[in-house]
């Protein structure tokens, strides 16, 4: 594994627009494994809430979005995390042990995802990690990646 920041992770990074209404995010039972989901405020470029292994634990969950204007009941069993604006910027991060833990850990990070606070329909839920975040790293989770392929990754 090579040396620097964020080597050992798979990254991801999405945007939630709240106007229409809330988003959830399911996540799976990591097992005691690192994960995290950091929800930024771009306008003020500050972070208001994690999930993941240091603040919420590595059991199954589902955690329900808002924005600042919106009134409504959380469904039990869910967590509820208000967002300060109805944009939000999510990062994702999956830790990787070593090279031979890589398909672990991105199959568990494919389990991540984001519904529409309706409910979770096939076809109708988003992975916040997808085969272009594990296509990046190449079968190396610090290896750095070429211009062209670098320049799919940004362009996608």
């Amino acid at each position: 594994m090579t040396r620097g920041v964020n080597h050992d992770t798979l990254l991801t990074v999405g945007w939630l627009e709240l106007r229409k209404g809330p988003q959830v995010l399911h996540v799976p039972d990591f097992s005691g494994r690192y994960y995290s989901v950091q929800f930024t405020d771009p306008s003020k470029n500050t972070n208001f809430a994690y999930v993941g292994k240091r603040t919420t634990g590595t059991d199954a969950g589902k955690f329900l979005i808002s924005g600042p204007d919106w009134k409504g009941a959380v469904q039990r069993g869910m967590t509820p995390i208000s967002s300060p604006n109805n944009s939000v910027v999510i990062i994702g991060r999956a830790f990787v042990e070593s090279d031979s833990y890589l398909p672990t850990a991105y199959s568990l990070a494919k389990q991540i995802r984001l519904t529409s606070q309706g409910g979770w329909l096939p076809g109708q839920s988003t992975q916040l990690f997808n085969e272009l975040t594990i296509n990046a790293l190449k079968g190396s989770p610090g290896r750095m990646v070429g211009k062209s392929e670098t320049e799919q990754f940004v362009n996608w």
